[in-house]
Order: C-alpha cells, then structure tokens, then sequence
C-alpha cells in the first residue's frame, strides 16, 4: 500500500518525448505509514520545444514537461507565451492519468486545439484526491500562438495545473498527513492530503493552518489561531532544523494549547526527510513550553502520541456451534491459551459474530436482523428491540458495541451505540446520522484509534453502495454522541460488500469483479483505489488487531489468509469480525 521510496541521489535524466504519448502502465500505490518520512526523489528534467514544432509537439511537450522535478517548471514554461507562462499554477488541479494512457491532440481550427485523454483521478489544488469512474476522460480547449515563427501554447482553460501520468505520482506527489488533536487529547489524527514534494516542509506546515475538515467536525481540534499565517510563505531549514514562523493576531496563552500547537506542526512537519526537528516561533519569538525543548523532535517531547496499533490478535472463527481461535496446524487439542477465555456454543440462527477489544464479549444477530444478542463470560443476552434491518455488530477498542438500522421508534436509518460495562439487558442508543437519511446501513467498521467510522449504505432498494468515513463525537465517558460529515471513498465503486480496516488510514472492502469473481480492494483516506488478488464468492473480509493480517469469507462457507500476494486457503468456517 506504500509508495516507492528512493535514495537521496541527484541525478538529472533528460527524458525525450514523443507525440504518440505516454504509456503509464506502473500501478501507484502510494502513501506514508504514520510518522513516516518520504525520501528524496530521482530528479528528471525534460527537453524544450524544437525549432520549428509544430501544434501537437508544443501542446504534448508542454504537458509531459509539467512532470519536472524541480518545483519551478522553468521548460514547461518554454512551451508557454510569456504572459501565458506567469498565469500558468502549476499546483492547481493536477488530472491523473489513468494507466497505459495516450494523450490525443486533436485540431480545432488554425490556433486552437483539444486534448483530451483517459484518467484514474484528479488531485484539486487543496490535496483532495478523487477517483475517476471507469472510462472517464479528461478535455482541454488550449489556444496557441505564432510568435517569431514558433509555435507557443497562449491560452489554459481556467485552473488548468498539470496532467500527470498514475505511474508518476509517486516521483512528483505523495499522500501525507495533516495532524489534528483528538478532543481528548489522547492522540493526533491525521487527515490524508496530497502534496508535491518540492518545499514540502512549506507545504505541509501551510496546510496545517487550514481549519479542520468537515468529516472530523466535533472529532479533533486544531490548536491554531484563525487568522494565522506563515511568515514569508515558506519554513527554512537549517542543519535538520526546520523554524516555523506563524504570524499570530492572538497567541494562545493555554500552555496546553500551545503543546498541541507544537504537536500538530512537529507531526506533520517531519514527514519531510530533511526535518530532524521543529522550531516554532511566533510573530519571530520562540514559543517556549515548560520543560519542552526548543527544538521539538516528536509529538511526546510536548505530551502527544501518534496513534500505535495493539498487539496482534489471533482471528477467531466459527464452526459448527463451536467458537475458537483459528489455528493454521487446526489443531483443536490446545487450549485457547492467548485470551484464557473459552467461548459458549453460538446456535447457527444468529449471524454477523462480533468480538470485543478484550477478547471476552460476543455480539450477533439473528438471521432477519431484528433481535441482536451479546455473549459475556457465557452469559446470553437478548436485547430489546430497538431496530429493524440491522447490520454489525461491530466492536471498538474504546469498549462500544455498534449496530446500524431502521429505528423501531420512528422508522429512519440511524446507528446504535452500548458501552460493554452497561447493563446488557438495556437496548442500545441511537446516533443520528443526517447523511444517511433515505439509505441503508449494510456494513460499519470502526477506526484502530477508535477516532473515526466507516460506513457502507445503499439507496432504499438496496443499490447505489457507497462506503463513508465520517469521526466519531464521544461524551466523557467515550460514548458516542454524533458524528461528523461524511468523506466518501471509492466514488466509482457503486457494488461493494465487507469492510474492515487495515490501518489508521485505510479500509478494505469487496468490489464486485465478472460472474461469482469478487474484487477485495484497498480504499485509501487518500483517495487512492488498489484491486488485490480476485477471490470466487468472497462476500465479507476482515483483519486481525493493527491490519497485520487480511482474511476474506467466502459465501461458501470457506475463508482464506493473505500471505505476501497470494490467498492462502484457511479451511471452513465463519470469521468473527474483531475490534479494531
């Protein structure tokens, strides 16, 4: 799931273009784990325009140039007319060229003509990536010029940035964490936002003023000032040390706000290799923390973490009535050893097994999704009614037990939330979701910190699957309350069953392929879409604690492990989705 990492070597490789375009045959999968730094790239520069170019060489050229290294463009503005070349913004849209595309230069008439070619996606100019649906086409009406005898491109279609090959992202734009502080200061969250990697460490310190996104309203809290700036546009880095000078109206006095400040910028601002540390200032004075140093390293120096996934655990399956921790040797002589926990019989009627963080609680349903039970230290628990077309269950590892459905009191679409330490014969509570108002909850998995939630929902005639990701408001008690708007993934993905996530910023779900042939995919909060080894019949999927192993159920009742790029089968058997 992560990009491609390159040393730290300077090289210049002239690349030669031709018109016939750019095969981009390389998948991209791209994306740092949390607190990972990116590498420098291979640096590549490309030809200018050719004396006597003609229309289609000077257009192409134009738009293969835009994959320069250097942050400045200085070639592909050769291929523009002066006045043309300082309108030009590069870092608008960027359209993502969808594998093994060819740019087409079509004539217009004399001076104009229309390119138009296949995309995977577009990166918009504030780092939001979106998928393209299959078969879209990206098309720009560009005008051109003679000038001294030499064609030169004299007008972009407004916002017009670059057209980037799939296969190049990983060289010129990268996904990287923005940080915000969970309301309850137990850890950062990040939001996923695309960035060239020229003056990186400016760009991500920019982007951390920004104000919190909608899908984390209520959820986490940015430490920085509305109104704050950075001074001079930029974050100069000396001997590893990057100074991050805001210019603030109102410095926060709260010394627990200013530690969150420092927190959010040193998390986000490190992602950048040359980052050793981070050294805020503010209006050109050193924020000083008791006992903090000057110069911040990590998030903790201040009293922050970033998330860190649990120990691994061992997935636990149903066979038969018989409930156990599956065994590859499927040796069923040894005892359940690593939760000293043995499960009671769950009769074949209820379904959708869950399990909590502690290993010690079931939850299930029965077939037509109306009654929901808990299973606790052998104890059976039948639930009120409270809802109809149920899904989950679903634990977390904040000890909630989570259902969607058809609210038995008023008829709408909502969530249902219970503490593991509440009276089990209580019925759950309700959280309102506005946005899912007219739709149907069919899958919902909870993030590894607990911060956000995934959901899948179709229309009232059970089509039109889209998978959500909104964070989760909490109470004091960790209960949850609300929840925020809602960030859609995999927008071309309209048939979608199974949910899990796989780490704090990425979910795993089954898109439907050809015939009985199902599609487990890799959705990232980045917005990026990656297809894993077909699977026949796989209608759910799941991961143990952390992602460390991926396990897709079968409606044949089989179930198979993901080992390196192959499915490894694991025999017969109903998976128990795990919390986290």
């Amino acid at each position: 799931m992560r990009g491609p990492r390159r040393a730290a070597v300077a090289v210049a490789a002239v690349v030669l273009v031709g018109c016939t375009g750019l095969s981009v045959d390389t998948p991209v999968e791209a994306g740092l784990e949390l607190g990972e730094r990116v590498q420098p790239p291979v640096r590549v520069v490309y030809p200018g325009p050719g004396i006597d170019a003609d229309q289609e060489s000077i257009v192409t050229g134009f738009l293969r140039a835009g994959g320069a290294s250097d942050g400045a463009y200085d070639v592909a503005r050769s291929f523009l007319t002066t006045q043309a070349g300082t309108k030009w913004a590069p870092d608008s849209a960027v359209v993502v060229l969808a594998p093994g595309a060819r740019i087409r230069v079509t004539p217009v008439d004399a001076d104009t003509v229309v390119v138009t070619a296949p995309t995977s996606g577009q990166i918009s100019a504030t780092g939001d990536y979106v998928s393209a649906a299959p078969g879209s086409e990206a098309r720009a009406l560009i005008d051109l010029t003679n000038e001294d005898g030499q064609w030169r491109v004299s007008t972009l279609p407004e916002g017009f940035g670059r057209w980037l090959p799939e296969a190049e992202l990983p060289r010129l734009i990268q996904p990287f964490a923005v940080y915000f502080v969970a309301e309850d200061r137990r850890t950062l969250v990040p939001d996923l936002r695309w960035f060239p990697l020229d003056r990186l460490a400016s760009r991500l310190a920019r982007a951390q003023l920004d104000p919190v996104p909608k899908h984390l309203l209520g959820t986490v809290t940015s430490a920085v000032p509305a109104g704050t700036r950075l001074a001079g546009d930029t974050v100069v880095i000396d001997d590893g040390v990057a100074s991050v000078n805001l210019v603030v109206t109102s410095p926060p006095d709260d010394p627990e706000l200013r530690a969150d400040l420092v927190a959010q910028l040193v998390a986000t601002v490190r992602q950048d290799s040359r980052v050793s540390g981070v050294k805020l200032l503010s209006n050109g004075v050193p924020v000083a923390l008791p006992g903090a140093p000057e110069v911040t390293k990590h998030p903790s120096d201040v009293g922050l973490n970033l998330f860190v996934p649990g120990p691994a655990a061992y997935p636990v399956v149903r066979r038969g009535t018989q409930v156990r921790i599956y065994r590859s040797t499927d040796d069923e002589s040894s005892p359940d050893a690593a939760l000293s926990v043995s499960y009671p019989a769950v009769p074949a009627n209820q379904r959708a097994l869950a399990l909590s963080a502690d290993g010690r609680e079931l939850a299930s349903l029965d077939g037509p999704g109306v009654i929901a039970r808990r299973w606790r230290e052998g104890r059976e628990i039948v639930l009120p009614p409270f809802a109809s077309s149920m899904c989950g269950p679903r634990y977390d590892r904040r000890g909630i037990v989570w259902f969607g459905g058809v609210s038995a009191a008023d008829k709408r679409t909502r969530l249902f939330v219970q503490a593991t330490s509440q009276v089990l014969s209580a019925a759950p509570a309700p959280v309102d979701v506005p946005w899912l108002v007219g739709r149907q909850v069919t899958e919902l998995s909870i993030s590894p910190n607990g911060d956000l939630l995934a959901v899948i929902s179709t229309d009232s005639a059970g089509r039109g699957a889209r998978v959500d990701v909104t964070g989760i408001r909490r109470d004091a008690n960790g209960l949850p309350q609300a929840v925020g708007g809602r960030l859609r993934l995999g927008p071309a993905l309209t048939a979608v069953r199974g949910l899990t996530w796989v780490s704090e910023t990425a979910l795993a779900t089954i898109a439907d392929g050809n015939g009985s042939t199902r599609v487990p995919t890799i959705l990232e909060l980045s917005g990026t879409v990656r297809s894993l080894p077909p699977l026949a019949d796989a209608v759910r999927i799941d991961a143990t604690s952390g992602g460390r192993a991926l396990i897709v159920g079968t409606s044949k009742g089989t179930f198979w492990l993901r080992s390196g790029a192959q499915w490894n089968s694991g025999g017969t058997g109903q998976l128990i989705s795990a919390a986290g």
